[in-house]
């Protein structure tokens, strides 16, 4: 496993901003497709990002 940067938590850094566009692009480009709850995926996956970056945060 890999140690996860630190500062990778702390909204508004350029290491998190930098992560969430890289997690937006890979789940943009592997979403299941438009039969499928997850209408825009480039409108869910910020909060997918937020969501697990927040469940790393809690399990340290």
């Amino acid at each position: 496993m890999t140690d996860t940067p630190k500062n990778i938590v702390a909204r508004g850094t350029p290491e998190y901003a930098a992560a969430e566009a890289a997690f937006t692009e890979y789940f943009v480009r592997n979403y299941p497709g438009p039969d499928t709850i997850i209408f825009d995926p480039r409108w869910h996956a910020p909060k997918l990002f937020a969501a697990a970056v927040q469940a790393v945060r809690e399990a340290r």
